[in-house]
């Protein structure tokens, strides 16, 4: 009876560490309050950037969606309301370093907000998670794709994550199916 309940202990465990996300464009634009951790449809990722900058962590999310714009990302900020809630923006440099601007979460395009929520989704699970992506390809460039699903599974594999991925384009899955032989992404 004691392992039954020890195997059932840990199912439950197991079943806690899956996280859903199926982001949903319109709401991850909106302002957030700090917390933790990125909800099902990332509606509060500027209040986990900001989190996650408070930890220390916010160079790290920078060096994982630098290599998916055009132009050369140089900072994360945040903009707080009078609600202590927070707004993330992202500074762009075209060319030469003085030429940068920053731009608003509101302005960005769902790509960038798309990866920046993919980033805070990996940075704030804790070991041994199944993190669960709907229609990752949602919006990426095949070029894109491999960069990300590389950075993905770089990721994972440093920090003991899985990853289970969805998509509907065929071209994305070719390039999924060959990462995905490394190791932790699951398909």
């Amino acid at each position: 009876v004691d392992e039954q309940i020890l195997l059932i202990d840990q199912c439950l465990d197991d079943l806690k560490s899956i996280q859903f996300f199926d982001f949903v464009p319109s709401s991850m634009r909106s302002f957030s309050r700090i917390t933790p951790n990125l909800n099902f449809k990332g509606s509060n990722l500027s209040g986990v950037l900001k989190n996650l900058e408070m930890e220390g962590k916010i160079d790290q999310v920078l060096d994982f969606i630098k290599n998916l714009p055009e132009q050369k990302l140089d900072g994360i900020s945040f903009f707080e309301d009078n609600r202590e809630r927070f707004s993330v923006e992202l500074e762009e440099s075209f060319g030469d370093e003085n030429s940068s601007k920053t731009w608003s979460i509101e302005l960005l395009s769902f790509v960038i907000v798309r990866v920046l929520a993919i980033a805070a989704a990996l940075m704030t699970a804790k070991p041994g998670s199944l993190l669960v992506f709907e229609e990752l390809d949602n919006g990426i460039h095949p070029n894109k794709a491999k960069i990300l699903l590389n950075q993905i599974y770089e990721y994972a594999r440093d920090n003991n994550l899985y990853n289970l991925l969805t998509e509907k384009d065929k071209k994305f899955k070719n390039i999924t199916i060959t990462i995905l032989n490394k190791n932790k992404i699951i398909i």
